[in-house]
């Protein structure tokens, strides 16, 4: 079914039921409201685009830690940097890669599709795509990703589930070692691997894990903690990484100098923390924000991306302390689907929509079954 979405009418062109008079195909052609249209596509698309690993593996801390990532940065002996190096080199080293790495190439991708991929963690927000010689691999999971000839040749990144930057740094380490056994990396007694960007120079490794902190947020008590982190070593960016804001509590915390050990015992630590403000939070307290919440998506026309991130941070607080039942990948699906289309009124309505049948179109993605429920109050509506 092809569908044109604008206003508040769809027009949606059956395929299946066309019929063909002296050779002019004809298809039968109805109206249908927007919502049915934006439905029906969206659906469609997340049962073709995988969702990520992160997502459906099993996590430890899964309450508070969305999600682990490692980095790792590296160069290629023979070319420069991607952005002052020739198109036709950048063109032949991504052939080298893709020969070397029997990963999937995805290419020609949808704006959607893109927007899904970065929310998903596997793709930074700023990746140019279409550039010469700009290439994205994917392994069969979704646990990790390849950019080629983005700020550096190669950026290895492994996103797996929970606080698992050990685990991470394994996988990240294994592509690292394959792509070495044919591309030979820039170095220097020195400096160590050479990266476009000085600071990365060394290991060329960040490691880092996304966490949700509403606690910690709602009690004012995140302050004081980023900038002893800061001071620490550590960078705290927002859901989408470098020079994004926090939404709705959600941070990624990270580091260039620290080892996996080291972060796993602060992230255990900002842990019992949050556990301990959401405890001095009250259930009382965070069932009214819930019902604010569910108020303000029952009656919102529209959502910028940032609005639904920081709807998504109450909800995600109420399901993991029992105040809404509502399972936590849902919510978890959502903060990677609502970077879907620019902050436009067509789609901030759409976005709204999205929201308001969010363990709908998770389940969808994911294969759950939708178990959608606020103290029997049923899907917000």
């Amino acid at each position: 079914m092809n569908i044109v979405v604008g206003g508040g009418l769809c027009v949606a062109v059956r395929q299946d039921v066309k019929t063909q008079t002296a050779g002019v195909l004809r298809a039968n052609i109805r109206l249908v409201p927007a919502h049915e249209a934006f439905d029906s596509w969206l659906e469609a698309l997340l049962r073709v685009v995988k969702p990520p690993y992160w997502l459906t593996g099993d996590a430890p801390w899964r309450d508070v830690v969305l999600s682990s990532r490692v980095r790792i940065a590296r160069s290629v002996e023979g070319f420069a940097f991607p952005h002052r190096e020739r198109s036709d080199a950048l063109i032949a080293l991504a052939r080298r890669v893709r020969s070397t790495l029997a990963w999937e190439v995805r290419e020609q991708l949808s704006e959607a599709e893109k927007a899904i991929l970065v929310g998903s963690r596997l793709v930074s927000h700023d990746f140019r795509w279409g550039d010469p010689g700009r290439l994205l691999l994917l392994n069969e999971d979704r646990s990790a990703s390849v950019l080629v000839n983005e700020e550096d040749h190669l950026r290895i990144q492994a996103v797996t589930p929970g606080l698992s930057p050990q685990y991470g740094e394994t996988l990240a380490l294994q592509v690292e070692r394959t792509l070495g056994e044919e591309l030979p990396f820039a170095e220097s007694p020195e400096m160590g691997f050479l990266t476009a960007c000085p600071t990365n120079c060394g290991s060329g490794r960040r490691i880092g894990a996304m966490l949700h902190i509403a606690g910690l947020s709602a009690r004012g008590w995140i302050h004081g903690i980023v900038a002893q982190l800061r001071q620490d070593g550590y960078e705290v960016r927002g859901p989408l990484g470098e020079g994004t804001p926090g939404w709705g509590a959600f941070a990624q915390i990270s580091s260039l100098r620290r080892n996996t050990l080291e972060l796993y015992g602060v992230i255990r630590g900002l842990i019992d923390q949050e556990y301990q403000a959401r405890a001095s939070l009250g259930q009382d307290f965070i069932r009214y924000r819930v019902d604010l919440t569910y108020d303000e998506i029952r009656t919102a026309e529209s959502l910028t991306a940032a609005q639904a991130i920081r709807l998504l941070g109450w909800l995600r607080l109420g399901a993991v302390t029992g105040a809404l039942d509502l399972p936590v990948q849902a919510l978890d699906a959502t903060t990677s689907l609502v970077w879907i289309g620019p902050s436009e009124p067509a789609w901030n309505v759409r976005r709204a929509r999205l929201l308001r049948e969010l363990d709908r179109f998770a389940s969808v993605w994911t294969g759950r079954t939708p178990t959608m429920r606020t103290r029997g109050e049923g899907h917000v509506r």
